[in-house]
């Protein structure tokens, strides 16, 4: 597959890129590993684009997991004593990918790159399974997709599938008592639109629908 260039330089892409570049300025910095062209695997088509990614990058945001800029030795060690299947999601060090999943696993820490195209994530693969790899409208919605399945279903390095568990995400810092009542309630509701007959105030029904993932 031929690999398409952004070019940060138009309207557009100026923002695309400031949503890639500074979603983790603040707390690790901007990232280094960016340049200013991102080789993307397929071209960014629009503003649907861009309003898929700010939408993940917010969510990422409130998730609590999602470490930004961190580097792929600065994940190994983060994870080095953690439980197998504990994991994070960071920007990925590889410039044709956005994001990455760090996971521990019995042989030690890995990352696996996460794949966007046309408005989709999935898990990067080899061409050969590529088309069998399910896709997701979110980064959180996949993780939560595999971790649901309890077993070891990930690819490793995006080469080929291999024993990978997903079970917990491992917090940047203690989750706030609101937002752990969120993901509570939503594992007790089927949809966001089970939110509406809730009888709490019309505040809280936009917190629980803006973040509508149990992780």
């Amino acid at each position: 597959m031929t690999m398409m260039l952004i070019d940060r330089s138009s309207s557009l892409n100026e923002q695309i890129g400031r949503v890639i570049l500074t979603r983790g300025e603040g707390e690790t910095g901007r990232c280094r590993h960016r340049s200013k062209k991102c080789c993307l695997a397929r071209p960014v088509k629009g503003t649907a684009d861009l309003e898929r990614l700010t939408s993940t990058v917010h969510d990422l945001s409130e998730s609590g997991w999602y470490y930004g800029c961190l580097s792929r030795k600065q994940s190994i060690t983060l994870l080095q004593s953690a439980p197998i299947g504990h994991f994070i999601v960071r920007d990925s060090s590889d410039p044709r990918f956005l994001f990455s999943i760090s996971v521990q696993t019995a042989l030690g820490p890995t990352s696996v790159r996460i794949h966007y195209s046309d408005g989709r994530f999935r898990l990067d693969a080899e061409p050969s399974l590529a088309c069998s790899v399910p896709n997701f409208p979110s980064v959180i919605s996949l993780v939560e997709h595999y971790v649901s399945l309890g077993g070891p279903q990930l690819c490793i390095s995006g080469s080929k599938y291999s024993h990978v568990l997903l079970r917990k995400p491992v917090y940047k810092n203690c989750p706030s008592l609101k937002h752990l009542c969120r993901l509570t309630l939503n594992t007790l509701l089927r949809s966001s639109k089970d939110v509406g007959p809730l009888p709490i105030p019309i505040i809280l029904k936009k917190y629980l629908i803006d973040y509508p993932y149990t992780r």
